[in-house]
C-alpha cells in the first residue's frame, strides 16, 4: 500500500481524483474528509482528517490525519474477467498517521500522557451514483467508525 504513494500517478479514462466529505459515528459523533488519487487505475493513494467528540464519559475530542493507499476491487475483478455491479466502486486499503486525544474537561496529567498516538486504520469504502449525486460509506478502524457523505469528483 505505501509503494502507491512512490508511484507517479498514471490515470486511465475516467479516473479522476475524489474528495470524500461527511461525518461519522461510533464512538461519538464526528466529521470525516479524504481525499483518493487514483493510481494504474487499480491503486488509490490516500489522504484523510478524522475529528470526533465523545460527549459522554471522557468527553474527548480525537483528531487525526492519516496517509497511505487503497487497491481498487472491482478494478482488480474487472481485469480478472468478472462482472461488476455498474455505479459501484469498492476500495479497500490502509491509512496510517498521528492521531491526538484533547479532553475538554478535567484534563489530568495521565491524560496529557496519553494524548498523542500513532493512528492505524485499515478501512473498506464503497460508493455509488444515488439520484444523480456519488454518495460513499466507509467502515475502519479510527473513530469515527462509520462514515459516510457525499464523494465530489474532480
Amino acid at each position: 500500500m505505501l509503494l502507491t504513494l512512490l508511484i507517479p500517478a498514471v490515470r486511465a479514462q475516467g479516473d479522476a481524483p475524489v474528495l470524500h466529505v461527511g461525518g461519522g459515528l461510533v464512538p461519538g459523533v464526528g466529521a470525516y474528509a479524504s481525499f483518493a488519487r487514483p493510481t494504474l487505475s487499480l491503486f488509490t493513494q490516500e489522504g484523510a482528517l478524522y475529528a470526533d467528540y465523545t460527549p459522554t464519559g471522557e468527553r474527548r475530542l480525537l483528531v487525526a490525519v492519516g496517509v497511505g493507499g487503497g487497491v481498487r476491487v472491482f478494478r482488480v475483478a474487472d481485469l480478472l474477467g468478472q462482472p461488476t455491479p455498474p455505479g459501484l466502486d469498492l476500495d479497500a486499503g490502509v491509512r496510517l498517521g498521528p492521531a491526538f486525544y484533547f479532553s475538554l474537561f478535567e484534563e489530568t496529567a495521565a491524560g496529557r500522557a496519553r494524548s498523542f498516538r500513532v493512528m492505524f486504520d485499515p478501512f473498506a469504502r464503497a460508493s455509488l451514483d444515488l439520484a444523480g449525486r456519488r454518495v460513499f460509506g466507509e467502515v475502519g478502524a479510527q473513530a469515527p467508525t462509520f462514515r459516510g457523505g457525499l464523494a465530489l469528483s474532480f
